[in-house]
């Protein structure tokens, strides 16, 4: 004899995961249970992994991002690093950029340096430790820039201009040996490398200065 499911589970035959499960028509009323029981099991699992995928957006924060006039936003979830939000978002592509730049992922090299724009709200990133000197990290700190594979997000609203680590190099290492400072320091490791190497060889040092009176007409 043949059995006929029940107009009830007809609206449940629309969605495919369900209609893979169940026959139009059976002749044992058993597997049309245990089909049943199948289908609302995947059914469940599915909304399971649903409220997880939106739990996790609901407790990641936005994050925006421009590389040459491109920008996107990103999703980065607490106590991720932006670098690691970058790569998992696939912003690059959008950005137009081959890669993230990066090389040690300990703060140290700047080579994934980005900077805030102007409309970036800077409270709301957390700088993790990195591996530079006291006095580098505050100049980095001070002029704006952000480790990506040191720093989190803690908030909304935080707007990162990417690929400035040339701009970060030049700031920490080029301009510093350039200042009245650092110029003096220079003139005096010097002297102190040529006043070593005259104590070393007294005579030789003597016969120079006395050369060089004599040319100025300070000499005897």
């Amino acid at each position: 004899m043949v059995r006929l499911l029940p107009l009830t589970l007809l609206p449940l035959l629309l969605c495919p995961a369900i209609t893979e499960s169940f026959t139009l028509v059976s002749n044992s009323p058993n597997a049309v249970s245990q089909c049943w029981r199948r289908s609302l099991a995947r059914m469940q699992a599915a909304a399971a992994d649903r409220e997880t995928i939106d739990e996790a957006s609901s407790s990641s924060y936005s994050l925006r991002v421009s590389y040459e006039g491109q920008s996107c936003e990103i999703a980065v979830q607490p106590g991720e690093t932006v670098l690691a939000a970058l790569e998992r978002s696939g912003a690059p592509r959008t950005l137009c950029l081959p890669d993230v730049p990066a090389d040690c992922r300990r703060g140290n090299c700047l080579t994934c340096t980005a900077q805030h724009s102007s409309n970036s709200r800077s409270e709301n990133l957390r700088r993790g430790q990195d591996g530079l000197s006291p006095s580098i990290s505050s100049l980095v700190e001070e002029k704006g820039y952000v480790l990506t594979c040191s720093s989190c997000i803690s908030g909304d609203g935080v707007h990162l201009q990417l690929g400035e680590n040339h701009g970060v190099w030049e700031d920490v290492y080029s301009l510093r040996l350039q200042d009245d400072e650092t110029r003096i320091l220079a003139r005096e490791a010097m002297a102190r490398v040529i006043r070593r190497a005259a104590e070393r060889n007294v005579e030789q040092w003597a016969k120079e200065t006395e050369e060089v009176l004599r040319n100025t007409g300070d000499g005897p």
